[in-house]
């Protein structure tokens, strides 16, 4: 969206997706609404099996574009909302890992970089339970400043920490 500072920075979007039977994630265009019938089921590392909802939060930090994807189950029934203040909490299906990918590349741009809500949609850590977090900052090809990046990598595990809880551990993934 447009900018809402010099920051440039952007309002938080939310959205959900699923796994299907076809092994693609598409769209939840309702949520809260009717399952799709291809949905499948995932059964994450430590034993859960929960509907492949997955939730894609994403806004900036630092200049930067972030996406953080978890599995959810958006349904009123079994949701996460709590009561009625509409805070959300991490759902059965996050085993407390979180994943961060890193981008290598060369040719840096220097500019704040496009990062689509699909970018954060990784079966390998997803599947499992993890949640998965990349940011336009933490690609190489993107930026090319480590005190920066680290900088950022710092405020985006403290944004994480601070609205989906202190994970058991962080893994890094990619260049």
């Amino acid at each position: 969206g447009e900018p809402l500072d010099a920051d440039c920075s952007a309002k938080q979007k939310i959205e959900y997706f699923y796994r299907a039977s076809n092994n693609t994630f598409k769209p939840l265009a309702n949520p809260a609404g009717s399952r799709p019938p291809d949905l499948v089921a995932t059964t994450t590392n430590d034993g859960k099996t929960v509907p492949y909802i997955v939730r894609v939060g994403s806004g900036t930090i630092n200049r930067s574009i972030f996406s953080i994807a978890i599995l959810d189950d958006p349904n009123p029934e079994t949701s996460s909302i709590n009561g009625d203040q509409g805070e959300w909490t991490p759902g059965p299906g996050w085993n407390r890992k979180l994943a961060v990918s890193f981008g290598g590349g060369a040719g840096t741009q220097y500019n704040q970089g496009v990062n689509q809500a699909t970018a954060a949609l990784n079966h390998l850590y997803l599947s499992r339970g993890f949640a998965f977090m990349i940011s336009t900052e933490l690609v190489n090809q993107q930026h090319g400043n480590a005190v920066l990046q680290g900088e950022a990598l710092m405020m985006l595990k403290e944004y994480f920490i601070e609205r989906y809880g202190m994970p058991k551990w962080t893994v890094g993934y990619g260049g």
